[in-house]
């Protein structure tokens, strides 16, 4: 059966630039499982899955317009006091550091620059406004249970 919104779904997912060049993959360890339309990865591979089988394989590819990342936004990079970083974190270029906001959630950023007295810290996705390929494998659909909010049962 194919998958539809509100499944529980178990894959394996490569997450790579045009080039090939790899950002992160699952193919060589376990499978991440989602719920399928709760927001859980960009709104774009959400739909993606729609209509997939267990054992299918596809290649996906994203342009930076379709802003499954997200547009690149120059009001998401600030210049942050040096004084205000914990002091067991040494920031450098190149260096993601999370940020802890008012909510409790933790926000990763990107240190750019460094200067004498201020880090300027990009907190845009890093595939923001970037072109990049997902690939994935369904290994598993379970599917809600009519009549029950929440029960799952899986597929055979």
């Amino acid at each position: 059966m194919p998958v539809e919104r509100g499944d529980r779904v178990r894959l394996h997912y490569r997450l790579a630039l045009p080039d090939g060049k790899e950002v992160e993959s699952s193919f060589s360890g376990e499978p991440v499982e989602i719920e399928v339309g709760a927001r859980q990865v960009p709104p774009g591979l959400d739909d993606a899955l729609l209509g997939l089988e267990r054992g299918d394989r596809r290649r996906l590819e994203f342009r930076a317009g379709d802003a499954v990342m997200g547009d690149y936004d120059p009001e998401r990079v600030q210049g942050i006091d040096l004084d205000d970083f914990p002091e067991d974190v040494t920031p450098g270029p190149g260096v993601v550091i999370g940020f802890a906001l008012p909510s409790g959630e933790e926000l990763p950023g990107l240190v750019r620059e460094i200067g004498e007295r201020h880090a300027v810290v990009d907190f845009n996705h890093p595939l923001a406004g970037r072109d990049f390929v997902y690939e994935v494998e369904i290994v598993e659909i379970r599917k809600r249970t009519e009549g029950e909010g929440s029960g799952l049962r899986t597929e055979d």
